[in-house]
Order: structure tokens, then sequence, then C-alpha cells
């Protein structure tokens, strides 16, 4: 869907678009609250393999009651490709907002909107404007004043996250280009591969957890299923630089974790990067209305 399509129909696409990154942008940082939670007693390498596990019997489960045990795909070497680029940003994430206020790391991972929007022009030729690029650029700052550089000193958790969020770009981008591929065959097939490569690391640091925590690493594995769906519907939807501002809403998921859950009031440089981050939002939406199709 672009532009170029009905306008009643591009801003419906638009719409429904926006609202599936945005709920997917909430289950990630629910799933962030939890990892922050879980990391101190249970092993990264082991949420994250919980947490395939349980994508991977989400969608093989209803798959098995109808008898369509197999899962129709083309271009194998994508989805494994897609899965190393996923595997990538997960470990990242865990790490970052193991040693990060929640806030801080969602607000670093605003970066995507960075990468996404380069990656977008550059790989699928979507056309990049004035606007768009000023708000790139506020957004880009934002990080920055979070990430908070000193001379001399190198935030190793803050450019995890950076790290984290390229990758997550350039697989969600990647769902753009497999749009022809079932979404249980993009969401399966990756927590397949996932599960496989996470599984020695996993067992070799495997640690006993109680109750409460199996159930969190359980948790995380839902809600990923859950996001990953709703990214798959939102960037078939619309074009992944027009609805990736939608994201700020994770910013205000995850200072109401910090406060609530933490009981972390965000410093002072968390606080004016996103409120760069909300700018960079607004201009971008705002640019959009007024130049809209023109």
């Amino acid at each position: 869907m672009t532009r170029n399509d009905a306008p009643d129909v591009w801003e419906y696409s638009l719409l429904k678009g926006a609202v599936c990154l945005g709920l997917a942008g909430a289950a990630f940082v629910l799933i962030a609250g939890i990892v922050r939670w879980l990391s101190g007693s249970v092993p990264l390498l082991q949420i994250a393999f919980i947490q395939q596990i349980v994508v991977v019997a989400l969608v093989a489960l209803p798959r098995a009651v109808s008898g369509q045990v197999r899962m129709t795909s083309v271009g194998h070497g994508r989805h494994m490709v897609r899965a190393m680029l996923t595997g990538a940003a997960i470990l990242l994430g865990f790490l970052a907002v193991s040693h990060m206020p929640v806030a801080e790391v969602t607000a670093i991972l605003f970066s995507r909107m960075v990468f996404t929007a380069i990656l977008a022009k550059t790989w699928l030729g979507e056309r990049f404007s004035l606007v768009k690029a000023m708000g790139i650029a506020v957004a880009a700052a934002g990080v920055v004043v979070v990430l908070d550089p000193s001379f001399g000193e190198v935030n190793i958790y803050g450019w995890a996250a950076v790290g984290s969020a390229a990758a997550m770009s350039l697989s969600m981008l990647m769902i753009r280009w497999m749009r022809s591929e079932p979404r249980e065959a993009i969401v399966g097939r990756q927590a397949i591969w996932l599960a496989v490569g996470l599984a020695p690391g996993a067992i070799s640091v495997w640690a006993d957890v109680s109750w409460m925590e199996l159930a969190g690493c359980l948790a995380t594995g839902l809600l990923l299923w859950f996001s990953q769906h709703m990214n798959v519907f939102a960037f078939r939807y619309a074009e992944p630089s027009a609805i990736q501002s939608v994201e700020a809403f994770r910013l205000v998921v995850a200072l109401v974790i910090d406060l609530a859950v933490f009981g972390i009031l965000p410093e002072d440089q968390t606080m004016l990067g996103g409120a760069l981050v909300v700018l960079a939002t607004g201009i971008v939406i705002f640019g959009r209305r007024d130049g809209g199709r023109n």
C-alpha cells in the first residue's frame, strides 16, 4: 500500500499498521520489564531459549490440531538470516535492559527510526522527505542525549541497545521483503532457528528457577509471539518509515514500568532524550499530514 492509492484506502491501511505497531511495541516493553526482573537470577540465554520454545509451541499447536503440520515456505535462507538478526537483537537488548532502566533502553532503541528510514530508502526505495529527515535527526539527537557520551567513557550496555536496534530494523524490513511468505512461516521458522541456535548456550548455563520465574520466562514467549504477529501485520499494512514514529508509545509504557515496578525515577537526560524522541514523532506525523500525498 502506497500513497498513490486512493486516499481513504491508504489512510485506513496506515491506521491499521500504526495500531499493530503500537501494540507490538507495548508488548516488547513488557518483555523488557520481565527480563529486567528475571536477570538477577535467571541467565539471559535461558530466558531467550524458553521464550523461543514457547513461540514454537504457539505456532505449532494450532497447526497440529488442524492437521497442517508442514509450513509452506520458500527461501529458507532468508528465514535463517532473519533469525540470526532477531537473535542478535534479542540478546543485545536483554543485555542492555539487565543493566539499565527500561525507559533508558527504550529511548535508545528509538535509534531504530534512524536505521529503518535509511535502510528503507536504500533497500526498498522508499521516499525520503525533508520533514522526515528532520524528524530522524531530532530522534538521533534524543538517543545521543540518553547515551550521555562522556570523554573517556563508553556506555557498553547503551551501545548494546543501539546494536539491538540496528539488528531489529534489518529483521523487520525483511518482513516487507518477504511479504509473499505466510505469517505462520515468518514467525514459526524464525522461532525454530532461534531455539536451535540458543539451545547449546542455554543448556551450558541452565539454572533452577522458581514457579514465578518460570511463569515470567513463559510470559516473554507469549508476548513475543503476539508482538511478532503484530509486527508482521504492521509492515504489511503500511510502509515501514510511515509508521515507525508510532513507537513513541513505547516510552510511555517503559516509564510506567520503571516507576511502578522498580521504583526508578527517570534521570534528566532520559527525560530530555525522550522529549526529543516525542518531538521527532510529532515532526514526522504532522509533516505527513501537511505534506500528505503531494
